[in-house]
């Protein structure tokens, strides 16, 4: 069995989503992988984006950062 955390936070001060997602990558090397070298791995990954939900016309979200933890070789 594993234990799965999600976060899905909105902030609207960069510094302070920032300071999250580095919250996020101290602890994301203790993350797992489910199923190595399989079709249906999963790995620990974290992701800061921009987002643009809230203007209008809305734009797609622009990837900032992204890691993962525990990718096999």
């Amino acid at each position: 069995m594993f234990y799965r955390v999600r976060a899905d936070i909105i902030f609207d001060v960069e510094d302070e989503a920032r300071d999250f997602y580095h919250d996020c990558e101290i602890a994301l090397p203790k993350g797992a992988i489910i199923n190595p070298d399989q079709d249906n791995m999963e790995i620990s990954q974290i992701l800061l984006e921009e987002c643009y939900h809230d203007e209008s016309p809305t734009q797609p979200c622009k990837i900032i950062e992204t890691q993962a933890s525990n990718e096999p070789p």
